[in-house]
């Protein structure tokens, strides 16, 4: 299965937790987020070359966790990524059942 090219994007929630970052954190951390969604992961070398240094004392400490290995990762952009897969599985197979009795269904993924 191809991997998918969407994630949902809470334009609220992006606005609140953005709003005391300056425009090139803002840049920073989308562009982070795309590498995201689209690797799993960030490591920490992708990490230093998108924010040009590597400093745990910036907002990047409050948006980003690390895993076991040392990849970083957004924990909200994890969960969505997660309930989309779940909710697009949940229409793949009723496509595939067909029958009312038989479908199952994943709440839409708005919170």
């Amino acid at each position: 299965m191809p991997k998918d090219p969407a994630f949902l994007f809470y334009y609220q929630d992006f606005i609140c937790g953005t709003r005391f970052l300056t425009n090139e954190e803002v840049g920073i951390y989308v562009r982070l987020l795309c590498i995201q969604a689209d690797k799993g992961f960030i490591t920490k070398k992708d990490m230093i070359n998108i924010c040009q240094s590597y400093v745990k004392d910036t907002f990047l400490k409050d948006k980003f966790l690390q895993d076991e290995k040392g990849n970083f990762y957004n924990k909200r952009l994890q969960e969505e990524i997660k309930k989309r897969a779940s909710y697009c599985e949940s229409r793949r197979n009723n496509r595939l059942n067909k029958k009312s009795s038989e479908m199952t269904y994943v709440p839409h993924m708005e919170n």
